[in-house]
C-alpha cells in the first residue's frame, strides 16, 4: 500500500493524506509515479526506489519539485558549487547535469546535488532535486521527515481506522486552509511518500554452530575473492542482479540469504564450490541421481508396534 501525505511547507501540524494506492507485492514501486498527477509548486520527497529520470522529468515539466536520494552509480558533472556548512552537516551543494548515456537523455535539464551528513544516525546522504530556491539544509530536513508514519501488518479493523482518520484530516485541512490562508489556493505543499506492507511476522529460526561457521567461511571466501579480482561491490551486485545490501549480507555470512543467489555470487567471483570444477560437479550430480534411483521414493514413519512385554 502506498500513502501520499500532504502538508504545508510552513508547519508540520497540517499533515494530511491526499493519495492512497493499494497494490499487490508484484508491482514495482516506481510504477506508482505514473498514476500521480503532479501538482504545480508541490515538493515530492521520495526514496531511491523511485529514481526514474524520465518520470522525474515529467514532474519537472509539470512545475513540480522533487527530492530523491541519489544512487551510488549516478554519473553527474558539477557546473557550479554553492556555499557549504560543514558545521551543520552540509558537505556540498552543487548544480550540474547528468552525464550517463541514458540518464542524460531522460533528464536533460540541470539538477541540484546535495551531500549531507546526519551525525545523529552516522549516515551520509546525497540528494538530487530540481528545487533551487530552498536552502540545502531545508531539503535535507524534508527528506529526514518523510517517515512520519510507518505502519506494519495492518489488520482489517486498523485499515478502517486509517481511512476514518484520513477523512477527518481532509476535513481539518479545509478549515485550516480557509483560516490560515484566507481561502487563497496559492500555498506550497510538501507531499511525502510512505510505504507500508502487510508482511507476515517473521519466525525466529535457530541454526547450529556448524552451519553458522560454514556460512561465515563462505562469505569470507567470497569477499576475499572479490577483492583479489578487484571487483567493486556494485559490479558484483549488478552481474548477479542483486542489491549491494544483499551482497553485503552474503559476505557477512547471513544464513537467511537465498542459496541460489549465494552460489551465483560465489561463481562470479571464482570461489569453487565442493572444491571441484564443472566437469567433476556434473559427474557427482549423475552419481547422486543414480544413487537416488536405487533408494525408495519416500521415507515413511514406522507403524509397526514393538512388543516388549516378554
Amino acid at each position: 500500500c502506498a500513502i501520499w501525505l500532504s502538508a504545508s511547507r510552513r508547519t508540520k501540524k497540517n499533515c494530511i493524506t491526499s493519495f492512497i494506492k493499494i497494490t499487490d507485492a508484484k508491482l514495482n514501486d516506481v510504477n506508482i509515479l505514473d498514476e500521480i498527477i503532479p501538482e504545480s509548486s508541490a515538493i515530492y520527497v521520495m526514496d531511491r526506489a523511485y529514481v526514474d529520470y524520465e518520470r522525474l522529468h515529467t514532474f519537472h515539466k509539470c512545475g513540480s519539485y522533487f527530492v530523491v536520494r541519489a544512487k551510488s552509480n549516478t554519473k553527474y558533472r558539477r557546473l557550479y558549487s554553492y556555499a557549504n556548512d560543514r558545521d551543520h552537516g552540509l558537505i556540498y551543494d552543487q548544480s550540474g547535469v547528468l552525464t550517463g548515456k541514458n540518464s542524460a537523455k531522460r533528464y536533460p535539464d540541470k539538477l541540484r546535488r546535495i551531500k549531507y551528513v546526519d551525525r545523529k544516525r552516522d549516515k551520509t546522504l546525497i540528494f538530487l532535486t530540481n528545487n533551487t530556491y530552498l536552502p540545502a539544509l531545508t531539503i535535507a530536513e524534508l527528506y529526514k521527515n518523510r517517515w512520519q508514519v510507518e505502519i506494519r501488518r495492518p489488520q482489517p479493523a486498523l485499515c478502517l481506522i486509517i481511512f476514518a482518520l484520513i477523512i477527518a484530516e481532509i476535513n481539518h485541512l479545509n478549515s485550516v486552509a480557509r483560516n490560515h490562508y484566507n481561502g487563497s489556493p496559492k500555498y506550497h505543499k510538501v507531499i511525502l511518500w510512505f510505504m507500508y506492507g502487510s508482511m507476515p511476522k517473521p519466525t525466529k529460526r535457530t541454526y547450529s554452530r556448524y552451519s553458522q561457521t560454514a556460512s561465515v567461511l563462505l562469505g569470507r571466501l567470497i569477499r576475499a575473492a572479490r577483492k583479489k579480482r578487484k571487483f567493486t561491490m556494485q559490479e558484483v551486485a549488478d552481474r548477479a542482479g542483486i542489491s549491494r545490501g544483499l551482497l553485503r549480507r552474503i559476505e557477512n555470512g547471513n544464513l537467511k540469504c537465498e542459496i541460489g543467489v549465494v552460489f551465483e555470487v560465489a561463481a562470479i567471483v571464482g570461489v569453487k564450490l565442493f572444491d571441484a570444477d564443472q566437469r567433476t560437479l556434473t559427474k557427482h550430480q549423475h552419481r547422486a541421481e543414480q544413487e537416488l534411483e536405487l533408494l525408495p521414493m519416500s521415507v515413511r514413519n514406522k507403524t509397526k508396534t514393538v512388543r516388549d512385554d516378554f
